[in-house]
């Protein structure tokens, strides 16, 4: 399958915005079952095994920024070895990792309210979504997940996408957003990538290639306030 639609101003904002929100959405429901919502910094040992990490995420890691970022922080000094060993389902834990680190529930709330408002004005609001991102968090382990191009096919395609999603607007604090949707679309650039920054795009290249192969009827169950999240990863450009 080629899938390949080019979203305007508008459908990129809003689409941004849902991919984040409806992943979020879902950790926050899950973690509080178990779990307040508030709750003080955790801590975890450097000594700390994969799996007791894990567990830690699955109890206390998605729904609030601080202890998400604890996570990554640890996962981060684990090898790529460790990382890609993971289960298909570890590994899409640490990927849903990445919104909760960096984007608050507040911010997104805000943002899904003005997203739907009738004369929504696409750039501020992508403005906004830069703007609210917390560029601290440690992306390691989510990274090496991304490289590992041969088991992308075995996760969820919306976590790929939100996990892709971070790591733009995490390039975004050193890149213009607009350039990043440029080379999304496959275009030119106005600001040349580094070759660290160009090697981190990669990575959501490398995403976007498999989502791009995955079947309608997949990609169908991804759709978001009547836009498929798969398109944010086409960019910004003319129509084609």
């Amino acid at each position: 399958m080629n899938r390949r639609i080019f979203l305007n101003g508008s459908a990129a904002a809003i689409a941004l915005t849902a991919a984040v929100f409806s992943v979020s959405c879902r950790q926050m429901f899950t973690t509080s079952l178990a779990a307040p919502l508030a709750r003080d910094s955790i801590t975890i040992s450097s000594s700390a095994s994969t799996s007791d990490i894990l567990e830690i995420a699955e109890t206390q890691g998605l729904s609030d920024a601080s202890s998400a970022q604890a996570v990554l922080s640890a996962l981060g000094g684990k090898t790529e070895t460790e990382i890609t060993a993971l289960s298909a389902e570890d590994r899409e834990t640490v990927l849903n990792l990445a919104s909760a680190a960096t984007i608050s529930m507040e911010t997104l709330t805000n943002l899904a309210s003005a997203a739907t408002a009738d004369e929504a004005d696409p750039d501020a609001l992508i403005e906004d979504f830069f703007a609210g991102f917390d560029s601290s968090a440690d992306l390691r382990a989510v990274e090496t997940i991304l490289a590992d191009t041969e088991n992308l096919s075995n996760l969820a395609p919306d976590a790929l996408i939100t996990a892709s999603a971070v790591v733009v607007a995490d390039l975004a604090s050193e890149v213009p957003a607009a350039d990043l949707m440029t080379l999304l679309s496959g275009g030119t650039p106005e600001t040349e990538l580094t070759e660290a920054q160009q090697a981190r795009f990669d990575l959501v290249l490398g995403v976007k290639t498999n989502i791009e192969s995955r079947s309608d009827e997949e990609l169908s169950s991804i759709e978001v306030g009547g836009f498929n999240l798969a398109d944010l990863l086409a960019g910004s450009g003319g129509d084609e």
